[in-house]
């Protein structure tokens, strides 16, 4: 009987993903190494499917693309959207918000301006026959998905399966073969995909599959041969209730130690410590909630006019309308504007860069006449590669009335087991919304850089900030001491009820936060400052000792040993 569980994985020479500055629709890249894997699910418990989206980001010669990905059973393959990932990223990340208040009358020191109290500008944390089989391998079926070539395979021996791959045109790394066994042990079935003779690495799109299987599951397994240190692994889950880990631990993060005066921009460095603190093996949940935020987000009736972008003969029109009609600005779109309507040898030879012209299309508009534009062929072909993936998209989306976003960090020797999520309709939302008040205290007329200042979290606790102007970033620099331990709770969850406590490490982080505040009361008072009454108490109370402290921000040592036993609690088979 093969496997119920679902395993993903890139196996690639050269992973990355592109940083873009657009004007029009084309944008300049600059490449940066890829740090993290999101993956989309969606679970139809009626129909017992999981249809998976992944996001393939490459870098590298066309021919030497490969991919492969083991599924429990024979799947159905289709292009998925690029705006799907980018829509997710910025409707879920972790938003931490200030307001802002200042008391009495300011001063401005020359050097900060007159326009007001800082300002918390940032948002976030964060073709051909088929091929024949030999050996063990069978080839279960083949076809063309948008710019790959694929096929669903199914073998007995990693080294046959290999050695069939090579045979055909895919690179696979031979180092992969001992990770793939678990899922050959197992009777997995393999997806393979590689780029079309007459493709390149520009044409490389997300890929979407959809299998029988009775819950999502990400091959950490396989994941770890191309894994960098404390890789980011983000999972959404599109589903009838939240969605939890199973065979790994939840870690609910401390907020203390996360940098609301930067608008977060540490959440991914908190995560990564506060999975360490589980011992490698934890996530934590970003987002759980409705998926109405992203009603008609993707496609909605008559947002793209196929018939008049067909109608319309003239590039730089056509190109115009695109635009006004909202297609993303992708790399999809720019190759296949670069396919449809190529850029004149003239121009290239006269040593213009195709930025300035595909951004301005008008103004080279004595250049085009030249082209043998065909509006037809190329709306028809936007239809398959943009269109119809946003339609199916949305669908998916207006299918399901949860979404759950988690993140964990995790280095390759800690990804010695899949990670497994169930659905739990117990467990509560999450919000991904995070709100504090930051206030400035100057009395009458005191230097709004020398004036006591603080933060008060929505649970009502009070962080003490040191002057803003005394540490030379402008009172953006986050207390040290306050990251001390990132994991409030360590929990574990599954399928049904509240979590288990692991460890809770409330009192810690209470202790660690008081010494905090007595520190920076105590350089208020040796300066001479006054703090406002509504901070009596406030750093009175520093604890004398840790009282047991394992030195990492956990409450004992003895967790810690027991964390690998809990995480394999409840392994799959």
């Amino acid at each position: 009987m093969r496997s119920a569980a679902l395993a993903l994985a890139l196996v690639a020479p050269m992973l990355s993903t592109d940083a873009l500055a657009c004007g029009g629709f084309f944008c300049q890249t600059t490449p940066i190494d890829q740090s993290a894997e999101k993956i989309v699910f969606a679970v139809d418990e009626a129909e017992g499917t999981v249809e998976t989206h992944v996001q393939i980001a490459y870098t590298g010669a066309a021919q030497e693309f490969s991919w492969i990905v083991p599924v429990p059973s024979v799947p159905e393959l289709a292009l998925s959207s690029d705006t799907l990932f980018s829509v997710l990223e910025w409707t879920t990340a972790p938003q931490f918000w200030l307001s802002y208040e200042e008391r009495g009358t300011c001063e401005y020191d020359t050097w900060f301006g007159g326009g007001g109290v800082l300002e918390n500008t940032a948002t976030n944390g964060a073709g051909g026959g088929a091929p024949s089989a030999g050996g063990g391998v069978e080839v279960i079926a083949e076809q063309q998905v948008g710019p790959y070539d694929s096929v669903v395979l199914a073998a007995t021996d990693s080294a046959e399966l290999l050695q069939w791959l090579a045979d055909n045109g895919y690179t696979i790394p031979s180092n992969v073969a001992p990770s793939l066994q678990p899922y050959l042990a197992g009777g997995s079935y393999f997806i393979a995909l590689k780029l079309q003779n007459d493709a390149d690495a520009g044409d490389i799109a997300p890929i979407k599959f959809t299998y029988q299987a009775t819950a999502p599951m990400i091959p950490l397994v396989l994941t770890r041969i191309a894994a960098t240190p404390d890789m980011r692994v983000q999972p959404y889950v599109f589903s009838s209730a939240r969605a939890v880990p199973d065979n790994y631990l939840h870690v609910q993060i401390n907020e203390a130690a996360v940098n609301w005066l930067t608008g977060g921009s540490n959440y991914n460095d908190v995560v990564t410590q506060a999975a360490n603190e589980a011992g490698g093996k934890a996530f934590a949940t970003d987002y759980a909630g409705t998926t109405s935020m992203l009603d008609g987000m993707f496609y909605g009736p008559g947002r793209f006019d196929m018939d008049a972008l067909a109608a319309t003969d003239d590039p730089a029109l056509f190109v115009q309308f695109m635009l006004n009609m909202g297609f993303p600005r992708g790399a999809a779109v720019q190759n296949l504007i670069r396919a449809y309507i190529p850029m004149p040898q003239e121009l290239i030879d006269q040593g213009v860069d195709e930025s300035s012209f595909y951004n301005c299309l008008e103004c080279y508009r004595e250049y085009l006449a030249g082209i043998d534009f065909d509006p037809v062929a190329f709306a028809a072909a936007l239809d398959e590669a943009i269109v119809q993936p946003l339609v199916e998209v949305q669908s998916m989306v207006d299918a399901h009335d949860k979404l759950t976003r988690m993140t964990s960090s995790m280095s390759a020797e800690e990804m010695d087991q899949d990670a497994y999520f169930v659905l739990n309709s117990d467990m509560g939302d999450v919000n991904n919304q995070h709100q504090a008040q930051h206030v400035i205290d100057c009395g009458t007329g005191g230097k709004l850089s020398e004036s006591p200042r603080w933060i008060e979290l929505a649970s009502g606790e009070i962080i003490l900030l040191p002057p803003i102007g005394t540490d030379g970033s402008g009172g953006m620099m986050w207390p040290e001491d306050l990251g001390t331990t990132a994991a409030s709770v360590i929990e574990d969850a599954s399928g049904s009820g509240e979590p288990t406590p692991v460890s809770d490490n409330g009192e810690v982080i209470a202790d660690g936060l008081e010494t905090h505040n007595a520190g920076i009361r105590e350089d208020y008072e040796a300066g001479g400052t006054e703090l406002p009454g509504d901070l009596d108490g406030v750093g009175t109370d520093a604890p004398a000792g840790c009282g047991g402290c394992d030195g990492v921000g956990g409450t004992s040592t003895g967790w810690v040993a027991a964390l690998g036993l809990l995480a394999l609690r409840r392994r799959r088979v």
